[in-house]
């Protein structure tokens, strides 16, 4: 599995041209397998593109909320993904920088009490040298990286959590037994706090961490055994926006 950190950019599409430079910026650090970048456009057609971008927020270990009058005066920049951005940061599960594009009351914002890029939160387009900027901007980002790695707490959150579930897989006769039934609950318990679609566990679950074994299951067979255990009363289930059934742990 890759160490490498998935970044998530929240901005609104009036600065389009914005996200497009730090990407440019940041494309070396690509090249060579530290991060992975996620924005809306990366949606296909035919997407729930609400659902893809949750479920980016939520496995992104840094969100980047690239901040002008434009992001402020967004509906759903601001009082969406912020919101959801500073509870991530507030659990512990992501961090959040700001990067300031443009002079605005970005310090009116649920933001302010962040350390903003630039240095000292000053805009990138009051810099003499904008991509004096930009590297001030990139160089901050590459030391929250190196401090994730450091640390070892986000990095390795997905793992402690298989192992802290790992006594409850079922032990018959002294051997393991893993079960679909098993995998589903441990995924659910992992990440307790969403609804998730059988087609997503496959999917997206079978991404994570310790889950790999979901991706052997289609989702016809995830759903049925959900089911299963709703009827036994370990999960419980609601309809998505969409009309689609959707389970979490209870």
């Amino acid at each position: 599995m890759s160490n490498n950190i998935p970044i998530f950019y929240s901005y609104s599409h009036k600065d389009e041209v914005f996200r497009k430079e730090l990407e440019m910026h940041l494309t070396i650090l690509k090249r060579q397998g530290i991060i992975e970048t996620w924005y809306d456009r990366r949606i296909a057609p035919g997407n729930n593109w609400k659902e893809e971008i949750n479920l980016n927020m939520q496995s992104a270990k840094i969100i980047l909320l690239l901040i002008s009058s434009n992001f402020l005066a967004s509906d759903y920049c601001y009082d969406s993904e912020t919101i959801f951005a500073m509870d991530q940061a507030k659990e512990e599960k992501t961090i959040v920088i700001p990067i300031i594009l443009k002079p605005c009351l970005w310090k009116e914002g649920p933001f302010k009490e962040l350390k903003a890029l630039p240095r000292d939160g000053k805009p990138i387009t009051t810099w003499e040298n904008i991509d004096e900027a930009w590297l001030n901007v990139t160089e901050g980002i590459l030391q929250t990286i190196k401090n994730i790695h450091e640390s070892k707490t986000l990095l390795s959150q997905d793992s402690q959590k298989v192992k802290s579930l790992s006594n409850e897989i079922v032990k018959p006769g002294g051997g393991i037994q893993i079960t679909l039934s098993n995998e589903i609950l441990r995924f659910l318990k992992a990440y307790n706090k969403w609804y998730f679609s059988p087609l997503r566990i496959q999917k997206w679950g079978g991404k994570r961490d310790g889950f790999e074994k979901l991706r052997e299951f289609d989702s016809y067979s995830i759903k049925s055994e959900l089911e299963k255990l709703k009827n036994i009363g370990k999960v419980k289930s609601t309809l998505s926006q969409q009309g689609n059934t959707i389970y979490k742990l209870k």
